[in-house]
């Protein structure tokens, strides 16, 4: 799935007060809001949900935004989102490096995380 919101709307991929989903390898770039998001309505209502391997650069809210419960299921990665950091409740993948347009080397990944593993 790639998205950037609809006109008008805000985010990307957005979970609201559901258990059990996986969220995987995914591209959720430039949205409005958070690129990726599990969100509650009431505490402990969006437990269990996995999130991996998703992407979600440059987006106006944290790239990925996830509440406690969530499973980090690895290798997402966000760079480049308003505000810092770049992820909430999931570590970020481990920075790597690939072959840049010129044929340099560029980082892949620069992503903060919680100071709670999640």
């Amino acid at each position: 799935m790639r998205t950037r919101g609809g006109p008008g709307e805000g985010g990307g991929i957005l979970l609201f007060a559901v258990t059990g989903n996986t969220v995987r390898g995914n591209v959720a770039n430039a949205n409005r809001g958070v690129g990726i998001g599990v969100f509650e309505d009431q505490p402990g209502d969006s437990t269990g949900n996995v999130l991996t391997a998703n992407v979600a650069n440059s987006s106006q809210d944290h790239g990925i935004s996830a509440v406690d419960g969530t499973v980090d299921g690895g290798g997402n990665i966000a760079h480049g989102n308003t505000p810092p950091p770049n992820c909430l409740g999931v570590r970020p993948a481990p920075k790597r490096r690939r072959s840049g347009c010129e044929g340099h080397k560029t980082p892949r990944a620069e992503c903060g995380s919680s100071p709670q593993q999640r």
